[in-house]
């Protein structure tokens, strides 16, 4: 039988979420474990630092990832998607510049990230698809 581990308690205050630096990192939230992950350059730029740091404790502010109403997140992200692209502040710049240089060094061409993009969203795609087949194929053969 498969069983669901207990829901994790969220601590009331963000800031009590753990900050993880590592070379190349993903900039992102780890709901599970209550942890930010942060590529360790992103300090070289700290205004940009200090943005996308926000940006991840307004997820943990948001609670469990079983919690979080989607709309909520879309909204989040969204509004972050609108600054970047628009935004035309000093601290928009910067951040522009961390992930035009992250893209530099991780030798990412335009070329592979639109093959990266096309690939994630496929991916989440059938697992729409995916993911509830196999939840009713496994309860068959219990």
């Amino acid at each position: 039988m498969i069983t669901t581990p207990p829901a994790r308690e969220r601590p009331d205050d963000p800031d009590d979420t753990e900050i993880v630096y590592a070379p190349g990192a993903q900039n992102h939230y780890k709901y599970a474990h209550d942890v930010i992950v942060l590529d360790e350059r992103l300090k070289d730029y700290p205004r940009a630092h200090a943005y996308i740091k926000n940006h991840e404790l307004e997820h943990a502010r948001q609670g469990t990832l079983e919690d979080v109403p989607l709309a909520a997140t879309l909204r989040l992200e969204f509004r972050t998607d609108c600054k970047h692209y628009f935004g035309d502040d000093e601290t928009i710049a910067e951040v522009r510049a961390y992930f035009a240089e992250k893209r530099e060094r991780d030798h990412i061409s335009a070329r592979a990230a639109v093959k990266l993009t096309a690939e994630s969203l496929c991916r989440e795609v059938w697992d729409l698809a995916l993911r509830p087949l196999s939840w009713v194929y496994w309860r068959v053969r219990e």
